[in-house]
């Protein structure tokens, strides 16, 4: 049995992972960082007619490991930058509610 980063991608993931990494115009983007021919070729892939070679997986992780480090890094700079300043109260979301309700359990 194959393993997961040896095998080819499928159209789904290989849309999902474009558009994670370069938002919704992102053939184009995919293409330049691949180093394929051009966009045409992504959308080969996505309607089947070419298959999505299987080392497109492993490069792929590769940007988005390298995407995560970047934004983390971003995060940390803007976190030491910018501090609210002391008379700012930044509130905890209540924990005693549903996930997504908008009002409190009633109290017992």
């Amino acid at each position: 049995m194959a393993r997961r980063e040896d095998s080819a991608l499928r159209p789904d993931e290989l849309r999902g992972a474009g558009e994670a990494l370069w938002g919704h115009r992102w053939q184009t983007e995919m293409a330049a960082a691949l180093g394929v021919r051009d966009s045409a070729r992504i959308r080969e892939w996505l309607r089947g007619a070419r298959p999505i070679p299987a080392a497109i997986r492993a490069e792929l992780v590769a940007l988005m490991r390298a995407r995560a480090s970047e934004l983390t890094r971003a995060a940390k700079l803007l976190g030491a930058v910018h501090r609210p300043p002391a008379h700012v109260v930044i509130a905890e979301a209540p924990t005693d509610r549903p996930l997504g309700s908008k009002t409190r359990p009633p109290q017992t």
